[in-house]
């Protein structure tokens, strides 16, 4: 029923814009200008026939209107529900099929034995040779060693013989004594400098130096925690939200650590990622210029007081804006296990990175925006005044969908046309709507 009714609608918008009538009803318009002109009487007819028309053939069409995009509304939010029970559904059956094959591994002992295997791995520590001084049983050893005896030896005779050298004094023996015990010291001198060289020689050539042997040191990976945000900063939404990426940190079993987590862990942008994915599930570059000039001047309302380029600032304004997602919070309660509102069906992965990556960085200002600059989005569902805005092409984009509820983007002035409707102070005429959008 809702996908005949959205047909419908579409080829009547298709043939009511189409060339041929706007060139039809300019042409009929001149003629009935003439004949008016012409003939009076016919032209206070056109006058009873239009106030008619005004008065109650147009009410009662927009009531049916409405009557109809209510219905299908309704008839969205039904199956919409069903599908999200039978998700649940199926996601408990899955998880008592995963515990029931996880309890049967731990009682069987051969199945418990090969997915419990550990796998060894060889570490390399550093180790240090140390090499006897003496081996006598090593040749090479004992010619050394007869090497060392024999230079200590000679060294000895020659310290001996410098020592006891004593000259024959001759009759003016002054000078001859001073330079004989001069040569006498200086021989003793070199001799003993000489065989402690020999000596120090000998031994280093005996003794071979360690060699440490290189090796690899193991390095442990600090285990990951959830970001830890200022509660004081959130608002009652966002604390809520921020409970649940608590209960999703914890659970590591869940599909969100599979998907989004890394070596960083599960962190409060995957979290927001995720429900902006749900939100958003159009990859459109207007989509994230619409994010990204919003969501500063959102913040700045006095109601909010929120920053959005901090993680507690952008977290609030997940909580305010993506309706969908604060649904699935809404039905979250603490203790519940995550997988029951947050299902696996997220369409477009990287639209919701983009989406966070939009909204950190706006530090834009509503006044230094162009009119035309993309502002807002969402589904005709959400307001009938939306619908109007889309009938009447007052938008900077939309794309219709199968089931009906079309998607639009608003542009910063179509925006405030829209608020200024929904206020009071302006019709949802073509005249008040050029005020804003010229």
């Amino acid at each position: 029923m809702p996908r005949f009714i959205t047909v419908t609608r579409q080829v009547i918008d298709r043939i009511v814009r189409s060339e041929w009538v706007t060139t039809f009803r300019q042409v009929a318009k001149t003629f009935w200008e003439t004949v008016t002109e012409k003939v009076p009487l016919l032209g206070w007819l056109g006058k009873v026939i239009g106030f008619i028309w005004k008065t109650v053939v147009k009410p009662v069409v927009r009531w049916v209107t409405e009557a109809i995009r209510t219905l299908r509304t309704w008839v969205e939010n039904v199956v919409r529900w069903v599908v999200e029970r039978i998700q649940d559904g199926w996601n408990y059956i899955t998880r008592q099929i995963a515990e029931t094959i996880r309890e049967w591994v731990e009682k069987v002992e051969w199945t418990r034995e090969w997915v419990t295997k550990e796998i060894t791995v060889p570490e390399v520590v550093w180790e240090m040779k140390t090499v006897p001084f003496f081996s006598l049983s090593d040749p090479a050893t004992m010619r050394r060693l007869l090497q060392l005896g024999a230079t200590v030896g000679l060294a000895a005779i020659s310290l001996s013989m410098c020592a006891t050298f004593r000259p024959t004094l001759p009759p003016n023996y002054g000078a001859t004594v001073t330079a004989a015990w001069a040569t006498g010291e200086a021989c003793a001198y070199l001799n003993l400098t000489n065989t402690a060289v020999a000596v120090t020689q000998t031994a280093m050539r005996s003794t071979p130096t360690p060699t440490p042997t290189p090796t690899a040191t193991r390095t442990s990976t600090p285990e990951p925690t959830p970001d830890v945000l200022d509660r004081s900063k959130l608002n009652e939404r966002a604390n809520k939200f921020y409970d649940l990426y608590l209960a999703m940190y914890n659970d590591r079993s869940g599909w969100w650590w599979k998907e989004y987590g890394g070596d960083d862990g599960f962190t409060i942008k995957d979290f927001m990622a995720i429900m902006w994915s749900y939100d958003v599930q159009l990859d459109l570059d207007i989509v994230r210029d619409a994010m990204h000039n919003r969501a500063a001047p959102i913040c700045s309302d006095p109601s909010l007081q929120c920053d959005p380029t901090t993680l507690e600032g952008s977290l609030t304004y997940l909580s305010v804006f993506a309706q969908s997602a604060f649904d699935r919070v809404n039905r979250w309660q603490p203790g519940m296990n995550p997988a029951t509102v947050m299902d696996n069906n997220v369409p477009n992965k990287e639209i919701g990175i983009k989406v966070v990556e939009a909204v950190l960085t706006s530090d834009v200002k509503f006044g230094d925006l162009d009119r035309m600059a993309p502002f807002d989005y969402g589904n005709i569902s959400l307001d009938p005044l939306y619908a109007e805005m889309v009938a009447h092409g007052w938008v900077l984009k939309s794309i219709p969908a199968p089931s009906g509820d079309t998607f639009f983007v608003l542009s910063k002035c179509q925006w405030t046309f829209f608020q200024q409707v929904k206020k009071g102070e302006a019709k949802l005429t073509q005249q008040d709507y050029n005020k804003y959008c010229p």
